[in-house]
């Protein structure tokens, strides 16, 4: 072990640490915090409330998780405020709908 190490044991870490902490900061600057938008919808912009991230919601068997739509709906039902389970819910009525079901 070094002088240097003995004297600073994790300063290796701590920068990696640090580094990474503020990698993370610059890659989520533009996006508020997911809890303020689901708690507060109304304070953001759609644009801030799709920055939030989309909604991962349960997707009906039948559907194809990647198709555009789905993404798109994602992305809608984040910016108007629904939670995971309310887009969830929709989504199966949708398919139900669909199918002609009840």
């Amino acid at each position: 072990m070094s002088d240097i190490e003995q004297v600073f044991p994790n300063s290796g870490a701590e920068m990696l640490k640090r580094a990474e902490e503020q990698r993370v900061r610059e890659q989520t600057a533009d996006a508020p915090d997911p809890v303020l938008v689901k708690s507060f919808p109304s304070m953001f912009t759609p644009e801030q409330r799709a920055a939030a991230g989309t909604l991962a919601i349960d997707v009906p068997e039948g559907f194809d998780p990647n198709a555009p739509a789905l993404s798109e709906y994602r992305k809608v039902a984040g910016e108007i405020g629904l939670s995971p389970t309310q887009a969830s819910k929709i989504l199966e009525l949708y398919k139900r709908l669909a199918q002609g079901t009840r």
